[in-house]
């Protein structure tokens, strides 16, 4: 039942079914760590990239999908603010 959609962009949606809190927090570190270990080879240069998320967890942090969108955008907005490649979770 989990999702993953490209959602504009450089922006993707992971949707994780029952998920708590601290399950959604391992997944999303993984995520992150997983790509910044990761590099593309492009015209014979190594490329590296790395992922800042904003992480927020039904009913806590919204009741319906517009208002969990708003929320995860301004965290992932806070973690690019904040030095990048991290995730942020509501506090």
């Amino acid at each position: 039942g989990n999702i993953v959609a490209r959602y504009g962009g450089e922006e993707f949606v992971v949707l994780l079914v029952e998920c708590t809190k601290e399950q959604l927090f391992k997944c999303a570190e993984d995520i992150r760590k997983a790509v910044e270990h990761s590099e593309l080879i492009f015209r014979r240069k190594k490329i590296n990239f790395t992922v800042s998320s904003g992480a927020v967890i039904y009913p806590d942090d919204g009741a319906d999908v517009i208002s969990l969108i708003d929320r995860a955008d301004k965290l992932l907005y806070k973690a690019k603010r904040e030095g990048k490649n991290k995730v942020c979770f509501s506090g």
